[in-house]
């Protein structure tokens, strides 16, 4: 009894120190930087809101936020005389996520045209990176009069064979998957999350400040996470629905992609060009999945040319 006594005793032990840890981890989160929260639809969005011209959306991928376009390709788009607005999407960086269906891409897309309305934009160049131009996708799609062109990079277009990760499959169970948000992601996350951000920059080097700059560890926050995990579980499913209607595409398309992205997105980018004869497709040789980082200048000398012709 004594030895049941002890082990009950140091399970209880462990138990505890692992809540501590990660409540202490989601404490020390990243606060809100910049931008402010406007109100659409019942939904709190984050909006980075700056500078004078033709309006530019911007669209983070899955693991990021709004922080990461500002840290990247924001700032000189301004420069060069655009408005651009960087959006935290639904569910993710400070966004809310009130209502379910928006883990869609076109539930997604709609939530953001009416932003466009809500910030007086009629129209607006959507620029979206990997998960993000999926959802810009869905827009050219539902809201082409709303664009007046659409820029795809890394970006998932065909539906896939997917394993998904098992940390997804684990956030997405009903009521386990609220315990294992809120006390594993922090802690298990930030063991993994250099080495997670990296093999995604991979080949190319990840920038050594990259994580505190564009504020990533914002994805332990359990709700993020949650939020995060569930759109990817979809993202296949929605891109099949999305599929027979990508020849009907009729707004401007530039598809810039790296030849050796290791994330299902490098596969897509010839067949939706060929799809589409007057798409242009733009290969970055030797690179990864991030190119908005990893090639940033000749990405900003790519996006100029489209903004000025568009």
């Amino acid at each position: 009894m004594r030895i049941v006594r002890w082990l009950l005793i140091g399970l209880v032990t462990l138990i505890t120190a692992e809540v501590a840890l990660a409540l202490a981890l989601v404490v020390n989160l990243p606060r809100m930087s910049a931008g402010d929260m406007v109100e659409v639809r019942g939904e709190q969005l984050r909006v980075i809101d700056e500078g004078e011209g033709p309006a530019v959306m911007l669209l983070h991928a899955a693991t990021a936020h709004a922080t990461d376009m500002e840290v990247s390709i924001a700032g000189s788009l301004r420069e060069q005389g655009y408005r651009v607005i960087s959006v935290d999407r639904p569910g993710q960086g400070w966004s809310s996520l009130n209502d379910a269906a928006l883990i869609h891409l076109d539930a997604q897309g709609d939530l953001l045209a009416e932003l466009m309305t809500v910030l007086g934009l009629p129209s607006a160049t959507v620029v979206g990176h990997s998960l993000g131009g999926s959802v810009a996708l869905a827009m050219g799609l539902d809201h082409p009069e709303r664009l007046d062109g659409l820029v795809l990079m890394s970006t998932p277009t065909f539906s896939w064979d997917e394993d998904h990760w098992w940390a997804y499959r684990a956030a997405e169970h009903p009521i386990l998957g609220r315990i294992f948000c809120t006390f594993a992601v922090p802690v298990i996350g930030s063991l993994l999350m250099d080495a997670g951000a990296r093999e995604t920059f991979a080949p190319d080097p990840m920038p050594e400040d990259y994580v505190q700059e564009a504020e990533i560890r914002r994805l332990l926050n359990p709700g993020v996470f949650c939020a995060n995990a569930k759109s990817r579980l979809v993202l296949t499913s929605d891109l099949a629905e999305l599929e027979p209607r990508f020849a009907d595409l009729s707004v401007p398309l530039m598809i810039l992609i790296g030849t050796e992205d290791p994330v299902d997105s490098s596969y897509a980018a010839q067949p939706l060009a060929a799809l589409l004869p007057e798409a242009e497709l733009h290969e970055f040789e030797g690179a990864g999945h991030v190119i908005h980082h990893s090639r940033r200048d000749d990405v900003l000398t790519l996006l100029g040319g489209f903004l000025a012709r568009h």
